[in-house]
């Protein structure tokens, strides 16, 4: 499992890279987890073995920018990021109700 989730990240890279050689500006999409204290979890679609921990929300675009610039080997200015709508969580049913 994972050495086909590391061909799937290498050939995105390799795929990033080819873009940005061309002239374009990938978006590498961050899906972000936010804990209660706002530390945040971020992972990238795109790159499923990249991920990083921000102190708080605020820094989380500028660091996931320098994080896949690194991993693709390019300037950061190379990309573009964009925070994906997070989901509702799913309702659970109050305790001692019968839904």
């Amino acid at each position: 499992m994972a050495d086909g989730v590391a061909r799937v990240q290498e050939r995105a890279i390799e795929a990033g890279r080819r873009r940005i050689a061309r002239g374009e500006r990938p978006t590498y999409h961050l899906r972000l987890t936010v804990s209660l204290d706002g530390s945040a979890d971020v992972r990238i679609a795109e790159l499923p073995l990249v991920h990083l921990f921000a102190p708080d929300d605020d820094r989380v675009m500028d660091a996931a920018r320098v994080l896949v610039a690194r991993t693709l080997d390019v300037d950061p200015a190379a990309i573009e990021v964009a925070i994906e709508p997070a989901l509702e969580p799913a309702l659970e049913p109050e305790p001692g109700s019968t839904a």
